[in-house]
Parts: structure tokens; sequence; C-alpha cells
């Protein structure tokens, strides 16, 4: 069927061959590209129907059309007022969208007089519906209600580091995919605070109950207001309770713990205690970010299932190692008792095939894996569940790298090409070919302007990011196998199988100067993975002749190792630094994952758990987060405890 978007008709809906509403002769594709199919909802200030985009195979997708009621059109005000709601919520998710918890924005247009906002359809439903409908267990509503703590905060954290406030966070906004990963949603509403993160009074929004004092009297809202609303959509989800019941007009005060209590239900004290703190009614007595809440959830004792796990939830979903759930070994540096345990929290099983390359968005909430599958797949990190799996490849998917500002995702494949993708859409932007072998690794400058590619045809080649131009390459003596970028974005450095590490200056545009290189030897194997140290005053290099050499690159000429790291059995095929500096990861093909301690380059911890090689390592920003992906076509992700 077809749905006529003319507000006037009388009868809008259409067989779905019309291209001209038969009743009204209005074309029934905008933009000669989405047609609606039905209604969804409808408001105060226009209606929602489900569509289909003809240009990107008939895909579903959402219509917002902005119709206000005839009390709104008739005032110039407040249509003045609705209009500008309705383009910046059309500004909000196109700077906000590319997160894989928010919708992405995919037009915005005017047509026959009317604003339309097109944007990614969420398919799910809203928690209202999982209102009244708990099973009275404080253990389970608790459990679920850390979850949604768990996963809601790291999106609100984004969005505020932005300098955007939701306003209007309740559960109808808050969608959950039939995957389980939960979607904020509705920014008409949203605020974006000036430029040095004042805030002046403007409009009284929100929503009754779920809205702090400050917004619904004077109009303000900070990032705290938005912790006070998704602390008063947890309690109500935690109690199955109803605001009414959940707030005492008469004292002033929230009783939800009354509540529970009056059931016979008991919870874990530290959560009770954030979530009175999310809850106060003075701004300053609250949180004052979503980081902050975050850490002091991160320290309540995880509640254990009672009932068995299954050793593999299925594709795409978390394995054994729940939290409670042991699934792999650990091994303590027996040396030090002040060395932290690092144990296995979730394994994600979704690749067919050995996952060759893993990497994490700064802001660490997404993690992309690329496997021999010729599949990308794109995870949400804090709980394990797949977001998008991106085909396009033809052969394996050797290496993959987001950009610094976490918009843009970059693949290299043996089927010779080099993809650009809109990570958060999952949209493929450029397709790259000039390498007429295999491409082993890619590498993006920390300004995001840059790509570097690496293949087996000898070359490395430099290209200009947003257009995929072609700047420059760079021709070696041997099979090049990985690329890494000095974080200032200064030094291009290359390892090869002629058992060298070559460094590069790299100039204006990133373009190479090939007079300013240095030639690195200390290996006596073809070398698999090179890193930089987040100061950039180290690279470590890791090698098939089962070493790594620490390089000391401040200093003119470093054509000696600093330090030779062994330990591993077999080929070294990955190495990271920590984002402190303190730690470097390696991944070998003996199964083992390594941590070194860089103040004496020993090996702190072994990490055993992989059935095959481990190809691939990544730290989180805050170090206490560490992926690795193996041949066993599993990911693992390590926590510091």
């Amino acid at each position: 069927m077809s749905y006529c978007l003319n507000p006037a008709c009388l009868k809008a809906q259409n067989p779905d061959s019309a291209s001209f509403c038969l009743t009204c002769g209005s074309l029934l594709r905008l933009k000669e590209r989405y047609k609606a199919i039905e209604p969804i909802g409808a408001g105060s200030f226009g209606r929602t129907f489900l569509a289909e985009d003809a240009h990107r195979l008939e895909s579903l997708c959402v219509i917002k059309q902005l119709l206000p009621q005839p009390h709104i059109q008739n005032n110039s005000q407040a249509m003045a007022k609705a209009i500008k709601l309705f383009k910046r919520e059309a500004r909000q998710l196109f700077h906000l969208g590319h997160h894989p918890q928010i919708p992405s924005l995919f037009a915005f247009f005017e047509q026959n007089r009317l604003l339309y906002l097109v944007q990614e359809l969420i398919d799910g439903h809203d928690l209202s519906h999982e209102l009244g409908k708990g099973k009275r267990k404080g253990s389970d509503n608790e459990g679920q209600s850390r979850q949604l703590l768990k996963e809601l905060l790291p999106v609100l954290q984004f969005v505020h580091e932005h300098q955007v406030i939701h306003r209007d966070i309740k559960p109808m906004n808050i969608l959950r995919r039939h995957n389980g990963e939960l979607v904020l949603i509705d920014f008409g509403v949203a605020k974006q605070l000036t430029g040095n993160g004042s805030n002046q009074a403007g409009s009284r929004v929100g929503t009754e109950g779920y809205a702090p004092i400050e917004q619904i009297r004077g109009g303000k809202a900070y990032p705290a207001s938005d912790l006070y609303s998704l602390g008063v959509t947890c309690i109500q989800l935690l109690t199955q309770g109803s605001l009414d019941e959940l707030y005492d007009a008469m004292e002033g005060r929230w009783v939800w713990r009354e509540f529970l209590s009056a059931k016979g239900i008991n919870i874990t004290p530290e959560l009770a205690e954030i979530l009175d703190k999310m809850l106060k009614d003075g701004v300053n007595e609250r949180y004052q970010s979503a980081a902050e809440v975050l850490k002091d959830l991160n320290k309540i004792p995880a509640i254990f299932n009672k009932q068995p796990v299954s050793s593999t939830v299925g594709l795409g979903h978390l394995t054994a190692a729940k939290i409670g759930v042991k699934s792999t070994k650990t091994i303590k540096n027996p040396k030090s008792k002040s060395v932290p345990v690092w144990r296995c929290v979730q394994t994600l099983i979704g690749h067919t095939k050995e996952v060759n390359s893993i990497a994490l968005s700064p802001q660490a909430y997404v993690l992309v894996s690329g496997s021999w599958d010729h599949t990308i797949k794109v995870w949400n990190l804090n709980t394990g569940t797949l977001i998008h799996t991106l085909r396009g490849h033809f052969g394996h998917v050797s290496s993959v790298a987001i950009s610094p500002d976490g918009y843009i995702l970059v693949s290299g494949s043996w089927d010779r090409t080099i993809k650009v993708w809109n990570l958060g859409s999952g949209k493929l932007i450029h397709t790259l070919k000039g390498h007429n072998n295999y491409v082993n690794s890619v590498a993006i400058s920390p300004d995001a302007q840059t790509l570097v590619s690496s293949s087996w045809d000898k070359t490395i080649k430099v290209w200009q990011l947003n257009t995929g131009q072609l700047i420059e390459t760079l021709t070696g003596s041997d099979c090049v196998r990985t690329l890494a970028i000095s974080p200032n974005g200064k030094l291009l450095a290359g390892g090869s199988d002629d058992r060298l590490v070559k460094l590069w200056g790299l100039g204006a545009g990133g373009r190479p100067d090939s007079a300013n290189c240095c030639t690195l030897a200390g290996h006596s194997n073809c070398v698999r993975s090179v890193a930089f140290s987040p100061d950039g005053q180290l690279l470590a290099s890791g090698s098939w002749d089962n070493t790594i050499e620490l390089w000391e690159i401040h200093r003119q000429p470093a054509t000696k190792p600093l330090r030779t790291l062994a330990g591993h059995s077999s080929y070294v095929y990955s190495v990271a630094f920590g984002e402190d500096g303190k730690i470097l990861a390696s991944g070998s093909r003996d199964g083992t994952i390594k941590l070194w301690q860089m103040d004496t380059c020993d090996p702190a911890h072994t990490l055993t758990g992989h059935s095959g090689p481990v190809y691939s390592v990544a730290f989180s920003p805050d170090s206490q987060t560490l992926v690795s992906g193996s041949d066993d076509a599993t990911i693992k992700i390590w926590r510091c405890e």
C-alpha cells in the first residue's frame, strides 16, 4: 500500500503500484525516493509514517512530517517555534546519529511547502510497553535496571560531550530493538548548549513527572537534568509502579524505596544510593556527568544468575562470559600482588571464520571486527549486541580502522579494495581501488584527513579520506604487512616481510617525505604488527621471530632496538599500547595474549582462553578494557579488576 502525504487528501490509501494518489493526484514518493506505507503516529506537531526508500533497495525507514494542529498553525509565533524545533531535531540527528544507539538521519527537506525528516527505522518497542509487565522479583528487575543504566549512560555521555541536552528522557523515548539493544529517540526538544557550556533559560519543556524542577520552572537544562529523567525512568522500571505511587506530592519527595519495601523487595544498597543521588532536587546535589554515575555503578558487585547459562546464546550475542559465569582462564603474575587481575567478561560469536582485525571507537562505544568470512561486524561494546553486519567485500577483510571522530570506518580486503563506510548507518561511502594485490593494513591520521593502506604489491598508498583521492604511492622491497601513524600525525611506520620497520615523515596534507625515511633493523623474520605509544616516544613491532622490539623514536637515529620482549612461543601477530602508555598487549600464534608492564618490560599477565592464534588486540581509551580477535572466530572482551 502507498499512503498519500497531502494533509488535505480525503482518501490517502492507494494501491502499491500507484505513482500518483488516485484521490488528489499528489505524487506518492517524496523526492522520487521515499514512499509512505502507513501512518504509525501523530501528535501536536506532526505525523510519522512507516516508509520505503527506493534508493536503498526498498529498505524501511521513518518519515516525519511537520504538520502542527490548527491552533498552532493559526498562531505565527507558535508556528515559528514548531518549525525551529523540527529543524533542531534534524540538526541533532545529523550530528549525533552516527552513534549506534541514536537513529541516523537520512534526509531533511521541504516539499509542497511542508517540512519532512527521514530517519532510520528502529525495529522494536518502547519501554512503556515493559511497564506493568515486570515479574515483581527484585533481582530480575534490578538486573534489568542496571542494564538500562549501563546501556544508556554511555549514550548520554556521548550526547553531552556534543553539548546537547535531550530534555525529554522517558520510557516512551527509549526503544528496545528486537536484539535487546536500547536506542534513545526523539530529539525534538533537545537543547544545544553555548560554546562555553553556559546555560540560558529557554522553553519550559519536558514531560511532567520525568522532567526535573529546573526544566519545568526555569526552562534551564544541564547534563544533570537528563540524569534526573533517566533516574525516574529507571525507578519506574525497577518498581513497576506508576509515578503517582512513587512520588509523595504532600512531602515533596520520591518514595520508591518504601514502595519496594512494602512489597518485600530488597535491592543492592549501592544501587539505591546511586538512584537517590540521580533524583536529588538540587542540580548541584546530583551527579554532574554520566561518567560519574558509571564509575559508581561499576563498583557494585554483580548479581549472580541462579539459573544455568548456556555456553552459547546465539550468533551476535554473548556466550558464557556473562557476569558471574566463569568462561576462561586468567593467570596473574605471582611476583606482584599489587598488579590487578584481567578477566574475560564477554565472548562474542557471529563470524564464521577467523577474526583478523578489530578496532574500537575513540569513545569506546563501538567495536568493529573484520573477518575472513568477508564481513565486517559492528558491535555495541557495552552489551555485546550486534549492530550491523557490513557486506561488500569479496575477499578476506584483513584490516579495519575507525576515524578519531568516530564517524568513519575503513576496511581493507584481499579483494584488493579499500572501503570507506559511515560507521553509524553502515552506509558505504567510497570504494578505493589502486592496489594490484591483497590489502593488508589500513590506518587513519589523527586529524581524520588522511588514510594509508599497505599491500602484498609492496606499496603503501596515501589517500585523502573525505574524497578518496590518491595522494602518493610509496614503493618498498617486499610485502608490507602493517601500518601505524604516530599520535601527532608526523610519522608513518610500516613493517614488512623483509624483516624491516620503516619510518617516514609526514608533511602537510599527510604527504610522506621519502627523503626523510629511517629503516629499523632488528627482527629475524617478517614484521607483522607495529604500534606507537600514546606519547609518541616508543614504537613496538611484533614479528614472526616470536619477539617484540621496542624502538626509541624520539632520538635520532633509532637504528637499534631499545628492548626486546621475548616470551611468546610462536609468531607475534599483534601489538597495542594502552592509552595510558603503561601497558603493552601482544597476541600470538601460540593462542595467548601477554600484557607487558612498560616500566619493567616484564609480562605481568598471560591471558588464555582463545583456542587459536590471536590475530588482533586493542585497548579502550581508559586502558581498562582489552579486546582480542582470534582464529577461533570469536572476539573476547577482557576487563581489568
